[in-house]
């Protein structure tokens, strides 16, 4: 079944998309680079009218990430290659088992207390699907 808000729009976007082809061209600079950017970008554009359910803008994976980069800023980052892969792996894990409601540090804990057995990782439990 078509989307409603594709449907009801379409005409808009057609001449959105136009205007935009219209003036790729155009003399006057920041016209002629919004028209750019919005041609190159296309498809992330309309995307909200053919799937409302998408968020207009990935704030939220900018704020889940923020106290990693407030992390790297203060230690001034790991200043090595294996440092910065540990730190990538344990932000991966950390925020896995957050968004699993799991306690980060107690699977932490646990998963080395398992390799010190010489045991396997434990897996992070899959998520609840509701």
């Amino acid at each position: 079944m078509p989307n409603p808000l594709w449907a009801q729009n379409q005409q808009l976007l057609t001449l959105l998309r136009s205007l935009c082809e219209t003036h790729r061209d155009i003399a006057h600079v920041d016209s002629r680079q919004l028209a750019g950017e919005f041609l190159n970008d296309w498809e992330a554009i309309v995307r909200v009218v053919e799937t409302p359910a998408h968020p207009l803008t990935n704030n939220v994976a900018e704020r889940s990430l923020r106290h990693w980069v407030l992390l790297r800023k203060i230690t001034f980052g790991s200043r090595t290659a294996q440092g910065s892969r540990v730190v990538a792996l344990l932000a991966s894990v950390i925020d896995t088992a957050r968004l699993r409601d799991l306690n980060p540090w107690e699977f932490i804990a646990q998963t080395l207390a398992e390799r010190r057995k010489n045991q396997p990782v434990p897996r992070l439990p899959m998520p609840v699907l509701a």
